[in-house]
């Protein structure tokens, strides 16, 4: 099979080198992040913007991965090979795994406050 599709002579590049491309663009960020704990230098700006911009290419990256139909035309649909359509399941699927990531961090904060506040006293 092909890594890439064709639609309307335009070619769409792999999902895969997008999350490849969205991780390593993360991971520059949290270099920046990790340089600069106090958040006092251009470096914090600089990681912002890298957050920002890998955001949409990890999550763009996988829920095409997960439902190639979100993203491809009905022509290319109908002409190409057998696409999985977006169920209401799968849908709920996908806000249920981010909705966890997102508890999962903010759970991580409240105990990095917890922990420099009691180091504070």
């Amino acid at each position: 099979t092909s890594a890439t599709v064709i639609i309307y002579g335009e070619t769409i590049w792999d999902p895969l080198v997008l999350l490849v491309c969205g991780l390593a663009v993360f991971a520059a960020a949290m270099t920046f992040d990790a340089s600069d704990r106090e958040r006092s230098t251009r470096r914090a700006d600089c990681a912002f913007w890298l957050h920002l911009l890998a955001a949409p290419l990890i999550v763009h990256s996988l829920i095409w991965l997960v439902s190639p139909a979100l993203t491809a035309t009905s022509a290319a649909v109908r002409g190409g090979p057998s696409w999985r359509a977006m169920t209401p399941e799968l849908a709920a699927a996908i806000v249920l795994i981010f909705s966890v990531l997102a508890l999962m961090r903010a759970r991580e904060n409240r105990q990095r406050s917890r922990r420099t506040w009691r180091l504070a006293r």
